[in-house]
């Protein structure tokens, strides 16, 4: 992204703590990641809650065509984290324990995201998220990103 001039700059639910925990634990760099309480998501218009986040069609869809497609390597590689994490035994951040939950309305630990591309402040490209792991094309996302700078 870098050698083609496209910023990436993400935005996470919870607070400076865990930002921290994250960026150390991934090597993503602190000054492109912004923390936020929900209200940004909920201004946004995000999906949250237990029915959004387990039981849309999205969800299912979107499980289903990772195992389609081979995703099931990345699953067994990335739910035994969630479960130390769940346990207080594996990474900090990920995904809010429950009792971070809890403190936070269960609002942080069931909130679904999206992607979105800007020319300056115009969004050319919006991609809301229908339910867990149902995330935009990456590929898409990518052509639109050099699209964008292209133009």
């Amino acid at each position: 992204l870098q050698e083609k001039g496209i910023e990436l700059v993400a935005i996470g639910i919870g607070d400076v703590e865990k930002a921290r925990m994250f960026c150390d634990e991934t090597g993503f760099p602190a000054a492109k990641l912004y923390c936020d309480t929900g209200k940004t998501y909920r201004d946004i218009g995000f999906r949250k809650g237990v029915r959004d986040t387990f039981f849309r069609e999205g969800t299912a869809k979107s499980i289903s065509l990772r195992f389609a497609n081979g995703g099931d390597s990345t699953l067994k590689e990335i739910l035994p984290k969630y479960g130390r994490a769940w346990l207080r035994d594996g990474s900090k951040w990920l995904p809010p324990q429950f009792e971070q939950s809890i403190e936070k309305g269960l609002e942080q630990g069931l909130q679904q995201g999206g992607q979105f591309v800007f020319k300056g402040q115009k969004v050319v490209f919006a991609h809301f998220d229908t339910g867990t792991a149902a995330h935009s094309d990456i590929d898409v996302l990518m052509d639109k990103a050099e699209e964008t700078n292209t133009k």
